[in-house]
């Protein structure tokens, strides 16, 4: 018996931007689909994941996407240009925006 794999397109073109930056297509997808995951979390609440920050520390985050718990900064302008190929989320810790390339998501819990 066959599976099938269905990859919707922003997950193919995470995967491809991944793999063209670490050099690795299993990676590109592993990540990819990590990435899937933590954008569903924080669209229904608060997700708990851990990421590379550009100084090659560890970081641990709790963040979301859901209008209602990002407080007043709801309407805070995004240039979606210069936010191409990261994720971006709202650090409920730090009350802001925060984002990290795709590629240096370690861990979603």
């Amino acid at each position: 018996m066959k599976s099938v794999v269905v990859i919707e397109n922003d997950t193919a073109r995470r995967a491809m931007v991944i793999a063209r930056r670490t050099g690795n297509d299993v990676m590109g997808m592993i990540k990819a689909q990590q990435i899937d995951l933590l954008k569903e979390k924080m669209r229904n609440g608060v997700a708990r994941f851990i990421y590379m920050k550009k100084d090659s520390t560890l970081r641990e985050a709790w963040g979301t996407c859901v209008p209602s718990l990002m407080g007043n900064k709801v309407n805070h302008f995004i240039n979606r240009d210069y936010y191409q190929n990261v994720v971006v989320y709202f650090d409920v810790e730090a009350g802001d925006f925060r984002c990290f390339k795709f590629e240096n998501l370690v861990k979603v819990f």
